[in-house]
């Protein structure tokens, strides 16, 4: 190792035009750019909120079919069980 540089103690950050462009491309992609229209912002929103409701109702689907296959399960073992009794 040369010790013309001083050693990099893992924190500090170059602070140059080349850099900033490379974080904000890393970090800062969001779903509003220079070009995005209000339009585009509401339409973004509306289909996340039809995301989330599908998801609800999938969720309330999944948790129905789980009780009702727990219930179903209850009633066959019950069955077994007073027939072997």
């Amino acid at each position: 190792m040369t010790e013309d540089k001083p050693k990099w103690d893992g924190k500090s950050r170059p602070s140059n035009d080349l850099y900033k462009k490379n974080y904000d491309e890393i970090f800062k992609k969001g779903i509003i750019g220079k070009d995005t229209t209000l339009g585009d912002v509401k339409d973004f929103l509306e289909e996340a909120e039809k995301e989330k409701k599908e998801l609800e109702e999938s969720y309330k689907e999944s948790r129905r079919q789980t009780e009702e296959r727990k219930a179903k399960e209850w009633v066959e073992g019950y069955n077994k069980w007073k027939k072997n009794k």
